[in-house]
Formats: structure tokens, C-alpha cells, sequence
């Protein structure tokens, strides 16, 4: 059976906004594994023998070669949410809430005489809400494997700013029967003049989507506060911080399944 044909999907994109067909092939499987089988089948090709994945070649989920692919994970993560969604349809009981299913990508670097240090961290967010409870806080996403980075391996490690605060985000994951999970709040006091910061993220708009009637979860975020200035980011860019500044980084939380 063909369970997901992705034709009619926008021609691929000049930034890196690409997938390449593999990426794709990974995100529908995993979906599908997800809400379809149990713990006791894994991930093989007897498994996948059955379905069939189209992408029109020259799409962005299925680039020509060369195309920069560096942001994959934003579409897949998309590709995987409509995968849900239509398993949801017949399989209600089963599949979850969106969840704050985005790589939030950032990094503080910093050239010194001794050369570079780059610390970079991949945050984790708020799942989604099922018919059986709520979702997890603060978690990995299903297709990434980055975890949590714990903050005294970042003070033993790097010099240059330290984590002032590290939270889960209270109410932040949408309200339902029950509830999607909270998202996280990371804060970096940066110690010296210099310090490059940049991100590559999602879910700045769109929030993940409740379902079965349980509301969105909340939207990420990102901002520097300096003195009594605040500087918001859009979800991808770099800028230069000085030393004194407040880099706060919020990820969303999962949508709610049901309504309450």
C-alpha cells in the first residue's frame, strides 16, 4: 500500500530547508511505528515491506542533488505531524497530540588567542497529550537523538557564560483532558564581549496542535535582555552579544487530547 504520497509538495527551497529522501523515509516509518505496532515489532524492513513513500523528485522533500539540506529536520518533523494526523482519523484511540516536535538548534561560540570554543545544544520540548494521559516534559523528539545536556557539564566546560536558569515552563503544554507536556526555559549570562550566539528552530508561530478537542501547547521563543532593552529573535539567525546579556531560550510545550 501507498500510506503516504507526498506529491503536490512545494519544489525545494535556495536555503537549506530541504530533506533529502532518506530523512523522509524516516520520519513516515517512524510515525507509523509509533502508532501501528507495539514494543514487540522492530524496526526492520519486514516491518516496512508494505508501504510504499512517494515525493516528487525536486520537492523539498525529495531535493535534487546538490541542494543544502542542513535544516532536514524542521520538514521531516512537519512530514511526521501529517503522518499523525492521518492515522488519527482511524486509529483515534492510539495516536497523540502534536508535540513541540522541532529541532531548537543553538550554539555561543567564542575566538580567543588559544582558538575557538563552540558550545552547542539541542533543546528539548513538550510531547503530546494521549487518550490514555498527559504528555512528557521535556523530552527529546522522536527522530532527533539529542538529550539533555546537564548544566555542571556546561560550567566545567566552557568559560564564557554560565546557565543562570534552567525550568520547566508551568502551564506551557495545552490544556485537554489531559494536558501536553511543559516546555523548558534555559537562560546563559554571558561573561564576555564577543560571544556569537545562533539558532536554527521551529514552532515560533505555529504551536503544536491539540486534538480531539485539547488545545495547542505554547509557541517557542528566544530573546536577549540587556539592561532594560529586550532583543527577540525570529527562529533562525546569529547575532554578536556583549558581555552582561541575558540570553533566554524557551521551547513549546505538547498539545492537549480532549477537551477538558
Amino acid at each position: 500500500m501507498t500510506l503516504r504520497d507526498r506529491t503536490g509538495t512545494a519544489a525545494q527551497a535556495k536555503s537549506s530547508l530541504n530533506a533529502p529522501f532518506a530523512s523522509t523515509v524516516s520520519a513516515t516509518l517512524t510515525a507509523i511505528k509509533d502508532i501501528v505496532t507495539g514494543s514487540d515489532v522492530p524496526y526492520n524492513e519486514g516491518a516496512f515491506r508494505p508501504i510504499s513513500i512517494k515525493a516528487p523528485l525536486g520537492c523539498f522533500l525529495n531535493p535534487r542533488h546538490p541542494a543544502p539540506v542542513q535544516a532536514r529536520m524542521e520538514p521531516i518533523y512537519r512530514a511526521f505531524d501529517a503522518v499523525l494526523k492521518a492515522l488519527g482519523q482511524a486509529m483515534p484511540e492510539r495516536v497523540i497530540a502534536c508535540g513541540y516536535d522541532s529541532t531548537y538548534s543553538t550554539s555561543l561560540s567564542i575566538l580567543e588567542e588559544r582558538g575557538y570554543q563552540v558550545f552547542m545544544e539541542v533543546h528539548g520540548g513538550g510531547w503530546g497529550a494521549s487518550a490514555e494521559g498527559n504528555g512528557a516534559d521535556r523530552v527529546a523528539q522522536p527522530i532527533s537523538n539529542s538529550t539533555n545536556v546537564p548544566v555542571e557539564m556546561i560550567d566545567m566546560g566552557y568559560d564564557y557564560f554560565r546557565v543562570e536558569n534552567y525550568s520547566l515552563i508551568p502551564a506551557s503544554g495545552g490544556q485537554g483532558k489531559n494536558r501536553g507536556g511543559h516546555g523548558t526555559m534555559r537562560a546563559f549570562r554571558i561573561l564576555k564581549d564577543g560571544v556569537r550566539f545562533a539558532i536554527n528552530a521551529d514552532r515560533f508561530d505555529v504551536p503544536a496542535a491539540g486534538l480531539k478537542g485539547g488545545q495547542d501547547g505554547s509557541r517557542a521563543s528566544c530573546e536577549v535582555l540587556r539592561g532594560n532593552e529586550r532583543i527577540s529573535y525570529r527562529p533562525m539567525g546569529s547575532d554578536v552579544l556583549r558581555k552582561g546579556d541575558l540570553l533566554v531560550i524557551r521551547t513549546g510545550g505538547g498539545g492537549g487530547f480532549g477537551a477538558a
